[in-house]
């Protein structure tokens, strides 16, 4: 949004390079949601465009908003095309598995919505009630690799399953909300770059779901539009001094904690991991079983190492 209305060509580069390194970000994690919640934001960028220009500017607004997202995607593809990174955006065999897999774990949510559409099954609950609604054809999609689903992979079918129509009625709510409001908005270019990180997440969750990180941003995302209320110039008010203290202590306290959760545990339980692989390809899986115990110990929120762990050793499984 910055790029396309900027006018000053060495801000205009730097706005360009800005966001062409942020796409190939994107490819790089491998995942396919963002790419989803990006089109989908573009999406919306270009509607507002071609709602606010004049009868003879709109065929061409299309045009320009289109050519722009079309070039920028397909440079960032020939980028990675030599490369095996974008094999998840490939139709192989393996990812329409993960995406039959994702269709039948939505169908086994709305069954449970159906049950529970006024409370849901609870917080967190998810994972707990699956197994009572789960398509036997879902251990067959898997491969038997996964043993349940913990997340739904779409925020509207979780908050509907654990917290009822209400609360996912209210979700709804505050993404057509900021619609209304950013089409609104014809002003404050920076407001508006704020609307479109909200409805890249809000669509982004809808082949996904969110961390407390995520979290963190959305909130200070939606703090930061109310803070502008529809100005040239967000309303600060200067911080006073003892504030602006105990706001800088408690972010030294908890930065160590937070680096420790979100980039410390990851990164070593990352290198114990390719440390059993390592060790079950020369030596065995009886080698290496204390490796895969210690990885899934070190960081037991990543499924992928309990999953390594339970499908090596049976003897285990009560036990993780």
């Amino acid at each position: 949004a910055f790029f396309i209305i900027n006018k000053k060509p060495l801000r205009k580069t730097y706005l360009f390079l800005a966001f062409l390194i942020s796409l190939v970000a994107i490819f790089l994690s491998g995942s396919r949601a963002p790419i989803a919640g990006l089109l989908g934001s573009s999406g919306i960028l270009s509607l507002k465009f071609f709602l606010n220009a004049e009868k003879s500017k709109k065929l061409k607004t299309l045009k320009i908003s289109g050519s722009i997202l079309i070039a920028l995607i397909t440079v960032t593809s020939l980028i990675l095309s030599y490369s095996s990174l974008l094999d998840r955006f490939k139709p192989t065999t393996e990812n329409l598995r993960s995406i039959s897999s994702r269709l039948n774990i939505w169908s086994s949510s709305i069954e449970m919505i159906k049950d529970h559409p006024l409370l849901g099954v609870g917080p967190e609950n998810f994972q707990n009630r699956f197994l009572e609604y789960v398509d036997p054809k879902f251990y067959e999609i898997e491969l038997d690799m996964n043993i349940g689903a913990d997340r739904t992979h779409n925020d509207m079918l979780e908050i509907a399953s654990t917290d009822g129509f209400p609360a996912m009625f209210l979700w709804l709510s505050l993404f057509i909300y900021l619609l209304i409001k950013y089409l609104r908005n014809k002003k404050n270019y920076i407001l508006d770059g704020l609307y479109l990180v909200t409805f890249t997440y809000f669509i982004q969750n809808l082949f996904s779901f969110s961390t407390t990180t995520h979290y963190i941003i959305l909130f200070f995302t939606l703090a930061s539009i109310l803070n502008f209320k529809n100005k040239e110039t967000p309303n600060y008010k200067k911080p006073k001094i003892k504030l602006l203290k105990i706001s800088t202590l408690t972010a030294l306290i908890i930065s160590p904690f937070i680096w420790y959760h979100t980039v410390y545990s990851i990164g070593k339980a990352e290198i114990i991991y390719n440390q059993a692989l390592i060790v079950e390809a020369n030596s065995g899986l009886a080698d290496a079983k204390e490796l895969f115990v210690k990885t899934a110990n070190t960081y037991p929120y990543f499924t992928t190492y309990q999953y390594a762990l339970i499908m090596r050793y049976a003897d285990l499984i009560e036990k993780t």
